[in-house]
């Protein structure tokens, strides 16, 4: 667990937010500025956001309130947290459980089913990906917030993944790498669709992105054959550069590739790729001072936890994926 010192920057930026809050109201008259009193929060994500795996997760497939009350997930953490502020903070949980990206990712996983019934045919029934984020999120996304956070990539991992198991990438390495470096841009082009959208509607909003832990090395990927940890991980590195490519538009990202706590079993829930609620208060600790400071520092990909499949070059072959859980609780 994270322990914040009474000197971390969280508490320095809390103290500057509240100090500001101060001048702004003391200073403030009839035609005055003044700083506002409530601030609204609104996370953009799957399961993630649902809080899956917490002990009091804000429902199962979407949150049944969107404040979440009483939540353990990281969302109700951080809206807690930013409360601590002197402010009062309206919470929209945005999350779907099992959704990916955009319309285009999630068309090309519902070719590849998981299931012993539709195993690489079209998903069906409860395998179906359901929705993504452009398609079933942003339309609901309120104008005006003062935070968002966005976590995105893990289903569309897998389910590239599975597509990959299924012999979408086709059978020789140069084939499949084109295959990933063509999802990935396909990805980018989707998360900066995702991020204009969040702009038109706020556009003084403090947004805060995470990018991925390598998924070769959570729990559950470290379960997985030789070839799936393989294309796991190199989708998830993938789409951590695209992510953190963010932080040249000034956009904070938290790091949970290179993080260790990202894969400290600890942190996880019983199926292994969903956190606790150990896990999911490190990410609202990680989430919650980017959203009070704006700061944008740049990351690398060059750590360990980037290569924990090793750098194999043979081609994949066909393989099967054993995760991702039974839908309505990715």
């Amino acid at each position: 667990m994270l322990l914040l010192r009474k000197t971390s920057p969280q508490i320095l930026y809390r103290a500057a937010f509240m100090a500001m809050s101060a001048i702004g109201s003391a200073c403030a008259g009839p035609h005055g500025p003044s700083f506002p009193t409530v601030a609204s929060y609104a996370a953009i994500g799957a399961s993630d956001a649902v809080g899956i795996g917490a002990s009091v997760p804000c429902g199962t497939t979407t949150p049944t309130n969107p404040a979440c009350p009483g939540g353990t997930g990281y969302v109700p953490k951080i809206a807690t947290l930013l409360a601590g502020d002197g402010a009062s903070v309206v919470l929209t949980d945005l999350g779907i459980s099992s959704a990916v990206i955009g319309p285009d990712i999630k068309n090309l996983g519902n070719l590849y089913g998981t299931t012993f019934g539709d195993k690489c045919q079209a998903r069906t029934g409860a395998d179906i990906i359901p929705a993504d984020f452009l398609t079933n999120e942003i339309p609901n996304l309120p104008a005006g917030v003062s935070y968002v956070t966005i976590f995105a990539g893990s289903n569309d991992v897998i389910a590239l993944t599975n597509a990959l198991g299924c012999g979408a990438g086709g059978t020789t390495t140069a084939a499949q790498q084109a295959f990933i470096t063509a999802q990935a841009s396909a990805f980018a082009n989707d998360y900066a669709t995702l991020l204009s959208a969040v702009k038109r509607a706020s556009p003084h909003a403090r947004i805060v992105v995470a990018n991925l832990p390598n998924l070769a090395g959570v729990p559950v990927g470290l379960l997985e054959p030789t070839a799936t940890e393989r294309a796991l991980q190199a989708l998830s590195v993938s789409f951590d550069a695209i992510i953190d490519g963010f932080t040249a538009r000034k956009i904070p990202v938290v790091d949970l590739l290179c993080t260790t706590q990202a894969y400290a079993p600890a942190n996880f829930s019983t199926d292994g790729l969903h956190p606790n609620d150990a896990g999911y208060a490190e990410l609202a600790a990680l989430m919650e001072p980017l959203l009070l400071s704006g700061a944008a520092a740049s990351l690398s990909t060059n750590c360990p936890q980037a290569s924990l499949a090793g750098a194999d070059t043979k081609p994949l072959g066909r393989f099967t994926l054993h995760f991702p859980p039974p839908a309505g609780v990715r």
